[in-house]
């Protein structure tokens, strides 16, 4: 049933027990509920320690590595058989190069990749103790993913420190992009 004209809400009237219905003072009052609502449920989820930094986040995945080479201890590793994973984009390798003995794996499939039970993994991971050294640009993402190759149980799976762009600043020998060195 619908309620006579004089029956509805008038918001634009006051009244002592309701306080002022101006749609102005309609709009603060759900704009400071939601504020109040926002704040509860960030320090609800704060105080269960669910929301990290992202530098948190880094230094926990930092901490499940074993060590953390150089470029030039990565150079080594490359020699002594040590696969070594680029994980940098597509764009990045094109415009900068690659490093020679290092295979190209795409960072969205690094996981399937490097787990020696998955189906999908690649045919040069065979192990769990296997050593891998993960690359990126800057040496942050590859920390990150080393981390989750550490859970994965690649023990031996660790990071180069400042990634290509340390690498390239070290003076290493770069190799030239060339589109069938992509091996994911």
């Amino acid at each position: 049933m619908v309620k006579p004209a004089s029956a509805r809400h008038n918001h634009s009237k006051t009244t002592p027990s309701t306080g002022d219905y101006t749609c102005a003072n309609l709009s603060l009052r759900l704009e400071q509920n939601i504020a109040q609502a926002k704040a509860l449920t960030n320090s609800e989820i704060k105080n269960a320690k669910m929301i990290k930094t992202v530098d948190q986040l880094l230094d926990e995945a930092r901490a499940l590595l074993p060590y953390r080479l150089s470029p030039e201890e990565t150079l080594k590793e490359i020699a002594a058989g040590t696969l070594v994973i680029d994980i940098r984009g597509d764009e990045q390798q094109r415009q900068d190069g690659l490093i020679a003995g290092s295979i190209v794996i795409r960072r969205n499939v690094l996981e399937w990749r490097c787990d020696p039970t998955s189906p999908w993994h690649h045919h040069a991971i065979t192990h769990h103790g296997q050593k891998v050294v993960i690359f990126c640009n800057e040496g942050y993402q590859s920390s990150l993913a080393a981390a989750n190759l550490q859970q994965l149980g690649l023990r031996h799976a660790t990071d180069m420190v400042g990634g290509f762009s340390s690498w390239k600043e070290s003076g290493l020998p770069i190799a030239p992009y060339v589109g069938a060195s992509l091996q994911s």
